[in-house]
């Protein structure tokens, strides 16, 4: 490694032009720091900004009544079997009677 620090290495032309070049002090690397971080944070901020879903309009309350509202004009159906009767309204299934089962236990 010595061998290569002589004077004709470039060595001491790079030592001596750091230790001519003024060094940046304390408060300004502290600046930049606070730059960085201030980049960084605006970045994110404006990249959440854009990636971030749009929020969905809710119904009012009469949009929602008017949907209900529907929902009870569909047509009943009853549905029967040997053990099971059934009312069915639309989607809602209601009225669930079991034909050989007893309402009240028997005790012995």
């Amino acid at each position: 490694m010595v061998k290569y620090l002589d004077n004709n290495s470039g060595f001491n032309m790079w030592n001596a032009n750091r230790n001519s070049t003024p060094s940046r002090g304390g408060r300004s690397r502290i600046v930049t720091f606070l730059w960085w971080v201030v980049l960084f944070f605006g970045s994110w901020w404006l990249i959440r900004m854009w990636t971030a879903p749009t929020p969905v309009a809710q119904p009012a309350e009469s949009e929602l009544a008017a949907i209900a509202a529907d929902a009870t004009d569909a047509p009943s159906h009853i549905i029967s079997s040997d053990n099971v009767d059934v009312d069915v309204r639309g989607l809602r299934i209601s009225n669930i009677a079991l034909k050989d089962y007893a309402a009240t236990p028997q005790r012995d």
